[in-house]
């Protein structure tokens, strides 16, 4: 806690509140706005499906929640209620307030203009922030208490608090999922955004330049997420350290090597090229700021989602899981966190980043990278026969596509081939002529190979753990190899593996 005097406070802000709320009242009975006005919220939009892909999307809403805080203005500036003024006055001498804020004798900012519109910023804006997200969400101008206590305890968390609890939401672009909501384990579940939520999380992607075209599309595209929850911020100072930890969150290895788990453990089950681009921090038990009912989100972008989705992707129907893959997912992801492999744990993750390259030549490092953590990891030497060998055997112990033993050995060696072309600066006729070779009189791409390859042995070895250790599966090998030496023997023919 930080010292605020909480009855003192919640005193002066009901009695603000109120007063604003009855002038709301009165003057909405005298005067509506029109449409052009612009006592209006225009940046919340419209959720609605694709009327061909069902995919989720926004759209400019024609019906606009009214902006009730205009009401309080008066030529730009907000009118000076008695009680306001009061309120005002307490903030500007209160230690507490002034730290938080950082205004006052805290303000970071030389500026004497600058420092009164932080002020105005803190007090009146945001009285009259409190009174149009109460009209909106109760849907009335006629004062509750119980109504305004439920609100201010939220708001007033978020200033008293050092340690402010928050869910990750990271929505899922271009894939939907059969069911509301499923727990993938205690602390993380695939959810369906709510309408509500939606709104709030594309609340500002019409005033962000860097956000228009694809970019729009694929943040609206979501109809489902994945919910981590039991995250914190801790030690927050002032009101700028929410938002400065927050930014660092794709920073965070925690947060990373879950996400690898989870979108890993979705492909390997599911074959779906899935991705995320926006990832949103919702408050439990506090808010910070409000647009009409809707409570704002904390957003951040990162690109982690297949480059063909700016490429008219939307135009397509979306994927979909099925709950009974979403069981199978539960377990793959327990059996992956449980996993003590850092091998399996770096083929994962270079699985997972194949799907955002770009360029021929990152992929088939990643995928030669992967492949040699798993199956190769023991020595550095021969590494191409290790690998081949294993991978071919692999697919004895569980069919790959209707490829046979020695054709996925050859596709391995091929495709080590294909990287060493890459590796050493072979020409562009030389390394596309590598990339793709005929096997069973049709064309077979390195790369597409490589990653469903990839993916086979990833479950497999999931599936089979006494084999992440190489040891245990050459010893298989040699065993079934003398075995099918002895009844070949035995039976005086020859029988091919």
């Amino acid at each position: 806690m930080k010292g605020f005097d909480k009855d003192k406070i919640y005193i002066l802000y009901q009695d603000a509140f109120k007063e604003g709320l009855n002038f709301v009242y009165t003057n909405y009975k005298a005067y509506k706005p029109d449409p052009w006005d612009n006592k209006f919220h225009n940046n919340v939009l419209k959720i609605e499906k694709h009327y061909h892909t069902g995919i989720t999307s926004s759209s400019t809403s024609a019906q606009k929640p009214v902006n009730y805080s205009h009401y309080l203005k008066e030529n730009g500036e907000f009118l000076q209620f008695h009680s306001w003024k009061k309120l005002r006055e307490y903030i500007l001498t209160s230690e507490p307030f002034l730290k938080h804020f950082q205004i006052g004798k805290y303000s970071p900012y030389l500026n004497e203009t600058r420092q009164k519109w932080e002020e105005s910023l803190t007090i009146e804006y945001k009285i009259a922030q409190f009174i149009d997200h109460y009209i909106h969400k109760f849907r009335s101008k006629i004062f509750n208490e119980k109504k305004f206590k439920l609100l201010f305890d939220n708001w007033f968390n978020s200033i008293n608090r050092k340690k402010l609890s928050y869910e990750i939401w990271v929505p899922i672009i271009y894939t939907s999922f059969e069911i509301n909501s499923f727990n993938i384990s205690d602390t993380i579940c695939i959810k369906r955004i709510s309408e509500d939520l939606q709104i709030s999380r594309q609340l500002f992607i019409q005033s962000d330049i860097s956000l228009k075209g694809a970019k729009e599309l694929l943040i609206s595209s979501c109809s489902h997420a994945i919910v981590i929850s039991g995250n914190h911020f801790n030690d927050i100072s002032n009101n700028a350290s929410i938002y400065q930890s927050y930014n660092k969150l794709l920073d965070n290895d925690k947060f990373n090597l879950e996400m690898n788990n989870i979108i890993g453990s979705i492909r390997i089950v599911t074959g779906i090229n899935i991705g995320y681009y926006q990832v949103f921090a919702k408050p439990v038990d506090w808010s910070i700021d409000w647009t009409a009912k809707y409570e704002s989100v904390m957003t951040i972008y990162g690109d982690s989602y297949p480059p063909e989705y700016e490429n008219y992707h939307w135009n397509k129907k979306p994927d979909s899981v099925s709950k009974r893959q979403l069981n199978k997912i539960k377990k793959v992801f327990k059996s992956v966190s449980i996993n003590s492999n850092k091998k399996l744990t770096i083929s994962i993750q270079k699985f997972n980043s194949v799907i955002t390259r770009k360029k021929s030549d990152d992929i088939i490092f990643d995928i030669a990278v992967a492949l040699e953590s798993i199956l190769s990891h023991d020595s550095k030497s021969e590494t191409t026969f290790r690998l081949s060998t294993r991978g071919s055997y692999i697919c004895i112990l569980r069919k790959f596509d209707d490829y046979n033993p020695y054709e996925i050995k050859l596709l391995l060696t091929k495709l080590y081939d294909f990287r060493s072309a890459v590796a050493h600066g072979k020409g562009r006729k030389v390394i596309e002529k590598s990339e793709n070779i005929d096997i069973k009189r049709k064309k077979v791409n390195l790369l597409d190979f490589g990653i469903s390859f990839l993916r086979h042995c990833i479950e497999f070895l999931i599936d089979n753990k006494d084999y992440n250790d190489l040891n245990k599966l050459d010893e298989k090998i040699l065993k079934d190899t003398y075995s099918n030496l002895k009844m070949q023997k035995r039976n005086k023919k020859f029988v091919q593996i």
